[in-house]
C-alpha cells in the first residue's frame, strides 16, 4: 500500500491527475469489499478532492458521479439509509446522473436516492420506474417497487413485483449484486414475501416463505 501510494503522490506531480483519481477509487472499492468502509470512504473523498483539479468536462462529471455513488453505498452501514451523509452523496449522484444521461452508475444512483426516500418515509418519491436491460438493476427495481407498494397497502401487487424479483434472481447467489448494492434482494424479498402473506390472511405461505429465505441464506453464506 505505501508503494501504491507513492505512485499517487508520483502522479499528483506529474500532473497525471485522472490516473490519481483511477487509484483512490480501486482502493476505495478494495476497502469496501473487506467491510472497511471508513476507509473506503476516505480514498473516495480523496479522489473527490483531487478531481475538483480536473477541467470541467464530461468525464470529470462521469468519475465523480462514479465516485458519489460508491461514497453513498459505503456509507450506508457506516452512517445509515437515512443519514445527511448519505442523502447527500446519492442526491449528488442523482444530479451528475441527469446530468449526463446513461452510464453504468446511473441506476444504483437512483436506487440509492429511492431506498434514501424510503427509509425516511417519502413513499411517493421510492419507486423507481425505470426502464434498463440491466438484470441486477432490474432485480433491484422489482424489490424496490414491491416494498414500496406493500408499506402503502397494497399487498397483492407488491407481492407480485417481489415474486418477480425473487424469479429474476435466479437459483445462484449473485455476488456481485451484493457488492454493487450492498444486499442481496432475494433474501430481504423473501422477507418482505412472508411478512405480506401473512398480513394477506395466508400464513402457511409466510411461513414457507421464512423458511425458504432462511435457507438460502444459510446455503449462501
Amino acid at each position: 500500500l505505501a508503494t501504491n501510494r507513492q505512485s499517487v503522490r508520483a502522479n499528483l506531480m506529474a500532473g497525471d491527475l485522472d490516473a490519481a483519481v483511477n487509484w483512490w477509487q480501486k482502493a476505495g472499492q478494495y476497502a469496501f469489499r473487506r467491510a472497511s468502509y471508513a476507509e473506503a470512504i476516505a480514498h473516495y473523498s480523496n479522489g473527490l478532492r483531487v478531481l475538483q483539479s480536473l477541467p470541467d468536462e464530461r468525464s470529470r462529471a462521469q468519475s465523480e458521479l462514479a465516485l458519489q455513488v460508491e461514497s453513498g453505498y459505503a456509507l450506508i452501514p457506516l452512517r445509515g439509509w437515512g443519514a445527511l451523509e448519505t442523502a447527500q452523496a446519492f442526491s449528488r449522484a442523482g444530479d451528475l446522473s441527469r446530468q449526463i444521461g446513461d452510464t453504468p452508475s446511473q441506476f444504483r444512483a437512483l436506487w440509492g436516492v429511492g431506498a434514501f426516500h424510503f427509509v425516511r418515509g417519502d413513499q411517493h418519491k421510492a419507486a423507481l420506474a425505470r426502464q434498463t436491460s440491466d438484470e441486477d438493476a432490474q432485480i433491484e427495481a422489482r424489490y424496490l417497487l414491491g416494498i414500496v407498494r406493500c408499506v402503502r397497502g397494497a399487498f397483492v401487487s407488491g407481492c407480485s413485483e417481489l415474486e418477480a424479483c425473487v424469479e429474476l434472481y435466479g437459483n445462484e447467489v449473485r455476488q456481485m449484486h451484493r457488492l454493487l448494492y450492498g444486499q442481496d434482494a432475494k433474501a430481504a424479498a423473501l422477507g418482505w414475501l412472508a411478512m405480506a402473506r401473512w398480513v394477506l390472511g395466508h400464513p402457511d405461505e409466510a411461513l414457507a416463505k421464512a423458511h425458504e429465505g432462511l435457507a438460502f441464506v444459510r446455503d449462501s453464506t
